[in-house]
């Protein structure tokens, strides 16, 4: 996942840190422009997503991606061929905004697993993807913040084509 996002949006000075989600301080999301890569083992992804209208959350120790800007909110949870045995679909946002908190744009790679996380990847790695999200935006999204649900189908441990199922922007 890293290896996939991370190089359309490597400075034109090739110059860039990869840090652990535990090893980052608040100091560091100060300096610059930072991707963050997975949901539930990242807390500063938990951290920033959790006042977006869509976010990342835990229901009776169910992992969620949720949007609370629909009434009642509109939830995507794993789905899982045979319970607890084999992954059939995982759900991830991808985001890009201005973080209030630090003061810098963000890039919000994350799904539910890692499946759904190595689907957003793709999303930004590969242009069809992302022309995808983007038809769903309105046509000024690059000067707003956006989010994009994504669904993937998982076989045999690895996720199929990213489907946008859902894209805010504000």
């Amino acid at each position: 996942t890293l290896a996939r996002s991370i190089a359309p949006i490597v400075p034109k000075s090739g110059e860039f840190r990869v840090m652990g989600a535990s090893e980052t301080g608040f100091a560091q999301l100060r300096e610059g422009p930072f991707v963050l890569i997975g949901a539930y083992d990242n807390p500063w992804t938990m951290r920033i997503t959790q006042d977006l209208p869509i976010g990342f959350e835990y229901d009776n120790h169910v992992r969620e991606v949720v949007d609370r800007t629909t009434s009642p909110k509109k939830i995507w949870t794993l789905q899982w061929q045979v319970p607890g045995k084999s992954l059939a679909r995982d759900y991830a946002i991808v985001a890009r905004l201005h973080d209030k908190v630090t003061g810098e744009p963000v890039i919000i790679l994350a799904g539910i697993l890692g499946e759904g996380t190595e689907a957003a990847s793709e999303v930004v790695s590969n242009q069809a993807y992302l022309d995808a999200v983007l038809q769903k935006a309105p046509k000024n999204w690059d000067q707003l913040n956006l989010e994009a649900v994504i669904e993937a189908n998982v076989i045999e441990g690895h996720p199929g084509p990213p489907i946008v199922v859902a894209v805010r922007t504000w």
